[in-house]
């Protein structure tokens, strides 16, 4: 973590965007040192959640948290989660009100005796979340997490300065498949003409509205486009209010084509909005690819990229090792040393925001020029 970092003033809102190549989390300030943080990753020299570095980087108490909010089960969105929430004690926490079975089983453990529950370690840090919620409900015996759905306000201020977060996602059609999931009905329509829509974590997302006076942010998480228009991005261009003004844009899905569309940009954003994001390497997919960066600037100028990732092929002198890794890899990523951090802040009632490019993070455009370019300029 970047030392010497400042908190913002009390009058500002801040958006601060976390991303190393393999991994994400948002940090934001809505004023009055009010907090609420989004998804989670690790910081890599303190092997910390980067929320909690960051907060201790600029002195703030993790108490002053009023959300802690899990867009996804994805584990490049909730590595560390569980002990954001532990530290936050005055925080709701935010999840998906579309969940997976092995997500809901998590919730429904703490109502009943424990039970192996499969999945992963997206599903053991959401059981290690329930557990929190379970130590912390002493007027309940049925914890559980807030569940985000289109048009629900999460969290909100009226005065002195107002402030809200509103989920736009997920959609009435992406609730009732995740309940015909947990229902089993899903698996019984296989040999159905007509086929209930498959769902998974990304299409579940949470995207989220959030305003402090007249700044405004638009955060995308991992929503994708769908054919269907009761379903991801196209349910939300539909029926979101106070459509065209958030300045600011974390970009989803990494910036991926499935997760783009014009409506978006026309109907939530304003012309030109500040836009940020982060890279994704995993499992031979890196994103943004060049085209995908190429699409991001042609609908704003001010983008930027939390870390370079790129494509490279790992080199060593033990052939043996090298045969291996060839056999084995779709391909491997140079991800930078450092961890990247988009710093954008406003005063509430201010025209100008102010951008921060810490660590390894840096302008859209000159990742463009630095490392697409010189490799079309290879072909």
């Amino acid at each position: 973590m970047e030392t010497g970092l400042a908190p913002p003033d009390t009058d500002s809102l801040e958006i601060s965007l976390f991303g190393p190549g393999y991994g994400e989390c948002i940090v934001i300030h809505l004023g009055l040192n009010d907090w609420i943080v989004v998804d989670s990753c690790i910081e890599p020299i303190s092997r910390e959640p980067v929320a909690l570095a960051y907060f201790k980087t600029i002195g703030v108490n993790a108490f002053r948290i009023r959300l802690v909010v899990a867009t996804h089960w994805d584990d490049d969105h909730i590595s560390g989660i569980s002990d954001v929430l532990r530290q936050a004690t005055k925080a709701q926490f935010v999840c998906s009100s579309a969940m997976t079975s092995g997500e809901f089983r998590a919730v429904l453990s703490q109502w009943k005796p424990k039970s192996i529950i499969p999945g992963g370690s997206g599903i053991d840090e959401f059981d290690r979340v329930t557990d929190i919620l379970a130590d912390r409900a002493v007027d309940t015996k049925y914890p559980t997490p807030r569940l985000a759905h289109a048009q629900s306000m999460l969290w909100e201020r009226q005065e002195p300065i107002p402030a809200e977060v509103r989920a736009l996602s997920p959609s009435d059609a992406a609730d009732m498949s995740a309940i015909a999931e947990l229902a089993g009905i899903r698996k019984s329509d296989r040999r159905q003409r007509r086929r209930l829509p498959y769902i998974d974590g990304n299409h579940t997302s949470v995207v989220m509205s959030i305003r402090a006076g007249t700044a405004s942010a638009l955060l995308g998480a991992d929503l994708e486009i769908r054919a269907d228009r009761s379903l991801g991005w196209y349910a939300v261009t539909d029926h979101a209010t106070n459509k065209a003004d958030h300045e600011a844009y974390k970009i989803a899905h990494h910036g991926s084509a499935n997760a783009d569309n014009s409506e978006i940009w026309d109907q939530l954003l304003v012309n030109n909005p500040l836009t940020a994001l982060t890279p994704f390497c995993r499992a031979g997919v890196l994103l943004p690819t060049c085209d995908d960066s190429d699409r991001i600037l042609g609908r704003s100028t001010r983008s930027y990229l939390t870390a370079p990732a790129t494509k490279k092929r790992y080199r060593t002198r033990d052939y043996v090792v090298q045969k291996t890794i060839d056999e084995i890899t779709l391909q491997t990523c140079a991800i930078p040393n450092g961890f990247g951090h988009i710093r954008l802040r406003k005063k509430v009632n201010g025209s100008n925001w102010e951008v921060s490019c810490i660590g390894s993070a840096l302008p859209l455009e000159r990742f463009v020029r630095q490392h697409c370019r010189r490799q079309k300029a290879k072909k």
